[in-house]
């Protein structure tokens, strides 16, 4: 008998020691998941940034931001030292150096002009060490073009770069082609025969191909493009 309950005590206590067992590996199991649940939500926010966007969400956040002329909260979605002079220099400003009063006159100038945008789509174009490629397709009406039956004008795109939530650099590509022909080159010619001093301060050179990017020149497009389109739409 005492050997019956010599060997009950011993099953009683491998079975006790096997419930440890399951309840340790239990344990472990959920240690790990949770290790491996952190490991990609520190992931994710690293890949998102601390905006919690998607790249192709903070793209298309900045896109419409220009498209109404809300500077500052188009700033808030580039980096520190992010590089939008190519940007800037999309309306041919010469000597340009990428800063954000330059964006700031850009995005007037847009305003002042009648400039309005209609995005069409933003994509991923893949990533790489530098961050996530994307661009952004969009139509136009510039110089008051829709006031007067014309455009819009397509062709158009932003080409972005977005690392840990923020634009590291920007770019805007016009689609120009018919835009130069049917309001640029007749605008300029316009401009530059009725009011040629204002032109001088306009236009970045005698050639008429580019913008100068001041709060005077401003002004005075707002101005003429104004008088222009009433001129035309007699």
């Amino acid at each position: 008998m005492s050997q019956q309950m010599s060997e009950d005590l011993r099953g009683t206590e491998v079975g006790r020691e096997s419930k440890r067992l399951d309840r340790g590996l239990l344990i472990g199991a959920a240690a790990v998941a949770l290790l491996v649940i952190g490991a990609f939500l520190v992931y994710q926010s690293r890949d998102d940034g601390m905006t919690g966007q998607r790249p192709v969400e903070v793209a298309m956040s900045f896109v419409d931001a220009v498209g109404a002329f809300d500077a500052e909260q188009a700033i808030s979605y580039l980096g520190e030292d992010a590089d939008i002079s190519l940007m800037i220099s999309s309306v041919g400003a010469q000597g340009v150096e990428g800063t954000l009063e330059e964006f700031r006159l850009l995005l007037s100038l847009f305003a002042a002009t009648g400039y309005k945008q209609m995005l069409d789509s933003c994509r991923d174009l893949g990533s790489s060490a530098s961050g996530t490629s994307l661009g952004c397709t969009f139509d136009y009406h510039n110089f008051r073009s829709d006031e007067i039956g014309r455009g819009p004008f397509r062709g158009s795109s932003f080409s972005l770069t977005v690392r840990d939530g923020e634009i590291v650099q920007a770019r805007m590509d016009f689609g120009i082609e018919e835009f130069s022909t049917q309001m640029w080159e007749p605008f300029a010619g316009w401009v530059s025969k009725a009011y040629p001093e204002d032109a001088a301060v306009m236009y970045a050179d005698a050639t008429h191909s580019g913008v100068r990017l001041t709060e005077e020149s401003i002004g005075l497009w707002e101005r003429h493009t104004r008088g222009y389109a009433e001129e035309v739409g007699r």
